[in-house]
């Protein structure tokens, strides 16, 4: 299936695709991992994402797809490019059974020497501007 136009820059979204394909099966049948607490460090765009969801109809290539998370409500469609620092937790209850029981958001906060980093709510500005010196690059996808 070739991706709409403008989506994929040099096989990149492509890769990613693939290595979060890869990611989601192994979480979901290696015995390894099964009644384990595991925690996932991704790609925003690949957690979750409708515009790039939208881009390859037909194929599951966000977690959020991948680990059925589109089955249950509340799970927000696209993860915002200027909202960091949280965590999905995602439960499966039923034994033998790849759909979620459970879903929730928590938000990392940080105390005492960094307080200064930023801790926006979810979806909202994260306050920084270009003279903080960081890289906004994609703040607004």
């Amino acid at each position: 299936m070739v991706p709409q136009k403008g989506v994929d820059k040099d096989g990149v979204t492509e890769t990613l695709n693939l290595r979060t394909q890869e990611a989601a099966h192994d979480l979901m049948v290696n015995p390894l991992w099964q009644g384990k607490t595991v925690v996932m460090v991704w790609e925003h765009k690949h957690i979750a994402n409708k515009k790039l969801e939208n881009a390859y109809p037909g194929k599951a290539v966000t977690l959020r797809q991948l680990l059925k998370l589109d089955q249950l409500r509340g799970v927000p469609v696209t993860w915002p490019s200027g909202t960091y620092d949280y965590f999905w937790v995602v439960e499966y209850g039923n034994q033998g059974s790849d759909l979620p029981t459970r879903f929730s958001m928590v938000k990392q906060e940080f105390g005492a020497p960094y307080d200064e980093v930023p801790s926006n709510d979810w979806d909202q500005p994260n306050g920084l501007e270009p003279e903080s010196g960081c890289d906004l690059k994609g703040a607004q996808d």
